[in-house]
């Protein structure tokens, strides 16, 4: 299975500016990782579910 490259524009509605989230879709693992999330961002380590 290849990656799952999506793409996202969101807008900060305090300042008005735009900026793209880009999210990639590694392979499934057999074990989650636990971790923090930003307001903006994605761990890089951390595993999200896939519904």
């Amino acid at each position: 299975m290849g990656r799952l490259v999506s793409s996202l524009c969101l807008k900060n509605r305090f300042s008005g500016q735009t900026f793209s989230l880009i999210v990639e879709q590694g392979p499934i693992e057999d074990r989650s990782a636990p971790g923090f999330f930003s307001c903006f961002v994605l761990n890089k380590s951390t595993t999200v579910p896939w519904f």
